[in-house]
Order: C-alpha cells, then structure tokens, then sequence
C-alpha cells in the first residue's frame, strides 16, 4: 500500500489507523489477503467468462472500493475499522462487568 496508511493526512481521515499499529498492519494484511483470494477467484471464473468480461468485473469491484474511499468523511472510520473497535470495546465491558 506504499506507505498511504501512516501518511498523516490518511490518519486525519481514518483516525482508527493513528498510532495503532495492530490496525495499519490489519487494513495492509486485508489488502494483500483480498489480492490473493480476487486472483485464485478469477483463476476459475476467467477460464469460464472470458478475458473481456473478466476484466470488466475485476474494473467493476475496484470502482465499488474507489467510491467508498472517496466518500469517506474526515473524522469516521471505515466501515471494517468500526466493526472492529465497536467488537474490542465489547470484549473490554464484558472483561469488566465478569472482574
């Protein structure tokens, strides 16, 4: 991801990702993990659709994730990081309410 997700203005939009190191190395881990499963995906399907419809596809599923990026909003974390920090903070309650 060349760096995008420890640039600060990355960070000033996706405040989840700031100084949390477990987080930037879970958004790069995700990225790379969906490469390597849109690539065994397209292996089969390729060979069954053809090129051309093959590559509208893969263009289609990037446009979905552009969209979603350029319509973030400074001060809002990703739908993914959310869910993450929303299941943790449960897990620390839930840690408390049983001590």
């Amino acid at each position: 991801m060349s760096g995008i997700s420890t640039a600060k203005p990355f960070s000033n939009v996706f405040e989840a990702n700031r100084d949390n190191s477990t987080m930037q190395g879970t958004v790069t881990a995700i990225y790379e993990i969906g490469c390597l499963f849109g690539a065994m995906f397209i292996l089969g399907v390729g060979d069954l659709l053809g090129r051309r419809i093959a590559i509208i596809m893969g263009g289609a599923i990037m446009l979905i994730g552009v969209i979603i990026q350029v319509t973030s909003v400074v001060g809002t974390t990703p739908f993914a990081a959310d869910c993450w920090e929303s299941s943790r903070d449960e897990k620390k309650t839930l840690d408390r309410q049983q001590s």
